[in-house]
């Protein structure tokens, strides 16, 4: 019989900062909502310090699976592996997969959500550039000395070429 405490912590470990990454992921949200570019900034780094610890997380579960002589299983094959010799093991793994797998669902919507959101912000800044433009066309520009310039032919927005 394998002692899969070792895999339980570091599944529950997991679970723990999928709940973190979930908790700055609505952080972002907020962030974004109010226009804090800096908070959205700072939440941006702690993501990705709750990734590089994730990616720590997932090589200690291949290497602890590796001891158990799971290297390469899945989580659900390792259910199906434990369960004749041990049915309590088998039972708690599959309470964590449903829980990394519900996680892994809520994180899944939050950054779609995000991602949404900042897509939207993109499209009103967009809209408030292309009408600067067309005011700038309509006006004019300004020298530094103040004095009117010369309309210029250069196009007033950007477009996308490739190097």
């Amino acid at each position: 019989m394998r002692d899969l405490t070792a895999l339980y912590k570091l599944l529950d470990s997991v679970v723990s900062l999928f709940d973190k990454l979930l908790a700055v992921e609505t952080e972002k949200l907020d962030a974004i909502a109010v226009n804090d570019v800096e908070k959205l900034d700072e939440y941006m780094l702690s993501e990705q310090a709750l990734t590089m610890e994730l990616r720590s997380l997932d090589a200690k579960r291949e290497k602890e699976q590796s001891v158990l002589g799971f290297e390469n299983f899945t989580l659900n094959s390792i259910i199906q592996a434990v369960d004749g010799d041990s049915p309590d093991d088998a039972a708690k793994l599959k309470d964590l997969m449903e829980t990394l797998e519900q996680k892994t669902d809520e994180l899944t919507v939050a950054v779609a959500c995000t991602r949404k959101f900042i897509e939207l912000h993109l499209q009103s800044i967009d809209f408030v550039l292309a009408k600067m433009g067309e005011q700038r066309e309509k006006e004019g520009s300004y020298q530094s000395s103040g004095e009117k310039s010369e309309q210029d032919s250069r196009p007033t927005q950007f477009t996308p070429r490739k190097v």
